[in-house]
């Protein structure tokens, strides 16, 4: 039970930790193989931040609904944040830029 609650737990604030990236955490890659429509690239933060929220539940109620082992209700935020962060994925990859940071916890989310 303990093991389901600090995975759901990780996973709901991973995903809210990986759209943020700093400037640290964002390195150009080489040109990207589509145009992009605007010269500056859109923020993720204040798209995808909210997305993860709301996926999350108001008041962290994906966290409490992971108290229960193999709960139907777990399972169901649980798979609405990793809906969120494959669009976040794939949001990434559109901006051609990396996210080193945001990259390297979606994979540890996806492994998880």
């Amino acid at each position: 039970m303990r093991r389901t609650t600090v995975i759901a737990a990780a996973l709901l604030l991973a995903a809210t930790a990986a759209c943020g990236g700093s400037s640290d955490d964002v390195k150009p890659k080489a040109k990207p193989s589509t145009p992009t429509t605007s010269a500056a690239p859109k923020k993720l933060e204040p798209i995808w931040g909210p997305k993860l929220e709301a996926a999350a539940g108001k008041d962290a109620e994906g966290t409490s609904a992971c108290q229960m082992p193999s709960s139907n209700a777990c399972a169901r935020y649980v798979n609405d944040v990793m809906d969120v962060v494959a669009g976040l994925e794939a949001a990434i990859k559109n901006t051609g830029r990396e996210y080193p940071k945001a990259e390297a916890q979606i994979a540890s989310m996806k492994d998880a």
